[in-house]
């Protein structure tokens, strides 16, 4: 096989790889909502369908960043694959401009269930994409170690 052949074949390990760290990280956010929602005092009624709509900007978070990711995936290096995940973070707060009139970061000072809802999207898009970092990072560190022995 050619250098150019292998070249490829590492890319298309590392798109891969970004895209299961990118589905982690969608299934991570649903769930930390999900999880945030049932443990508040608010009933089941009232949060109805609030999972939904996080699962449905997940989505959205998730089909975005794969085309971001292919048209930027020689940029897939060190320390710049966090950076796509930093990006993911912000695609995921952009994405809710499908469905509300503004995004959920920028309204969490709100007070009452649309306060706590907002929260609840940007807490749990920050907290499993912060988690998914360092997990990541943890990953490539271990990997580096075993790579060096």
């Amino acid at each position: 096989m050619d250098s150019s052949g292998s070249y490829n074949k590492f890319y298309q390990i590392k798109f891969f790889t970004m895209i299961i760290w990118f589905l982690l990280q969608s299934v991570l956010t649903v769930g930390v909502f999900i999880t945030y929602v049932t443990m508040s005092d608010y009933s089941g009624g009232e949060v109805g369908m609030t999972p939904l709509t996080v699962m449905l900007a997940s989505l959205i978070q998730f089909l975005f960043s794969l085309v971001f990711l292919h048209f930027l995936k020689k940029y897939l290096r060190g320390n710049n694959r966090i950076a796509f995940f930093v990006f993911n973070m912000l695609l995921y707060e952009l994405s809710f401009l499908f469905f509300l009139p503004s995004i959920p970061l920028i309204n969490m000072s709100e007070e009452g269930f649309i306060g706590f809802l907002n929260k609840g999207y940007s807490l749990s898009s920050i907290f499993s994409g912060t988690l998914m970092i360092a997990a990541f990072y943890i990953f490539q560190i271990s990997k580096s170690k075993n790579i060096a022995e």
